[in-house]
């Protein structure tokens, strides 16, 4: 993701392959194809009661969640327990 004063001034949309080359992804690779088939969910119109939601920032997408829980009154929490590499890939 990228920092809030980044995404108002890039139009980032599927149909645009200088977003792949501006974050270093190859066209016609795999990282293309699955960012280019995240962003067409982007554009295509929700589903009744479906609340849909695009972040294009860090910023963008806590506020969100935010919004969706009715409180700004959020508290981060870690885990300590995790192996220091990440959490082990799921199948």
């Amino acid at each position: 993701m990228l920092v809030r004063p980044r995404p108002s001034s890039c139009r980032v949309t599927s149909r645009t392959p200088a977003a792949l080359a501006r974050l270093g992804v190859a066209a016609g690779s795999a990282a293309a194809a699955e960012m280019e088939r995240t962003l067409g969910m982007c554009e295509t119109p929700s589903l009744a009661g479906e609340a849909k939601f695009c972040a294009t920032s860090l910023e963008a997408l806590l506020e969100d969640a935010m919004a969706g829980l009715g409180t700004r009154d959020v508290v981060p929490v870690t885990s300590p327990s995790l192996p220091r590499s990440g959490a082990p890939l799921q199948p």
